[in-house]
């Protein structure tokens, strides 16, 4: 992927697909120059043309909805496995903790009792992690700044 200061030509897709509406040209235009650059790159470096037209397509909606900073995905510091597998940690050590507290309390212990908290904790922690494949990822987020 290119670097924020390199200048991307606008892909043939993108241009089709923002000149669809007045309002995503529009709001394309209000969009920082570091911001069109990083979706101009994140359509044309897509390997079919059915995806470029895909993520323009999809980029002209972020456009004409006003949301096309706000879509921007950050830069992980650790990848997805590292990820997934301390948020499998957290959810374990918060089941064992939840089971161990509803002991203590009812002198029981109910397998939903220990298992919902801890799927609970799993499922947002992988909704917070996954990657989402509908938006590009800044080379770092500092280097963005809002129109």
């Amino acid at each position: 992927m290119t670097t924020p200061c390199q200048a991307v030509a606008l892909p043939a897709e993108l241009a089709h697909a923002l000149d669809a509406t007045a309002e995503a040209r529009e709001q394309w235009a209000l969009q920082s120059d570091e911001t069109r650059q990083l979706y101009a790159s994140w359509v044309g470096t897509a390997a079919t043309h059915r995806s470029r037209r895909r993520r323009a397509e999809r980029t002209a909606n972020y456009a004409e909805t006003g949301v096309l900073h706000r879509s921007v995905q950050r830069q992980r510091d650790r990848s997805i496995a590292r990820e997934m597998i301390s948020a499998l940690w957290f959810s374990l050590v918060g089941s064992t903790l939840a089971g161990v507290v509803i002991l203590l309390v009812d002198g029981r212990v109910h397998w939903y009792s220990v298992s919902m908290p801890a799927l609970t904790i799993l499922g947002t922690a992988v909704q917070r992690t996954w990657r989402n494949r509908r938006a590009p990822v800044a080379p770092t987020m500092g280097s963005l700044t809002r129109p």
